[in-house]
């Protein structure tokens, strides 16, 4: 029996709970390090490369952290849809008709230093940190597997 699924903030909150034992700090103190460091914590990516440059924080702790100190900030995580309406908004915006019709197949992308085994896992084409996907066609297709892909690959990601 699997074990229930966890909300993204579940798991956020599992990852800050854990950061102490991992990092030195909690969550709080890294971010008043970034408001005392100087940059603009609603300029999340030269945050996370500051914490990488300056303090080795590893991949899924900096997003953590640089998505707490934006947070902190006023900034507000768009909803799915504002994604996608900003993703096809202006000159891209003749190019929504495809996602559309293509809406009913989600590519999952995966970062992995040591992949398990699966069937399911194929070599990620896409530029961007994945390196392995799954192509999912339903809900349904979200199921243990998944989940352990899933987790296996937050793991090898801190």
């Amino acid at each position: 029996m699997s074990e229930p699924r966890r909300s993204p903030a579940d798991m956020s909150a599992a990852l800050a709970g854990s950061m102490a034992e991992r990092t030195g700090r909690i969550l709080a103190e890294w971010v008043e390090l970034v408001r005392a460091a100087g940059p603009d914590p609603l300029d999340r990516n030269a945050v996370r490369a500051g914490l990488r440059d300056a303090h080795g924080v590893k991949q899924n702790t900096r997003w953590a952290i640089a998505g707490e100190a934006a947070r902190a900030a006023g900034w507000r995580e768009p909803t799915f849809e504002e994604h996608v309406d900003a993703q096809y908004a202006g000159t891209r915006a003749a190019l929504r008709p495809i996602y559309d019709r293509r809406a009913a197949r989600v590519e999952l992308g995966l970062r992995f230093d040591d992949p398990p085994a699966s069937a399911r896992l194929e070599p990620a084409k896409a530029p961007g940190q994945a390196t392995h996907r799954v192509v999912l066609r339903g809900p349904v297709e979200v199921d243990v597997e998944v989940e352990f892909l899933l987790r296996a690959a937050y793991e090898q990601n801190g």
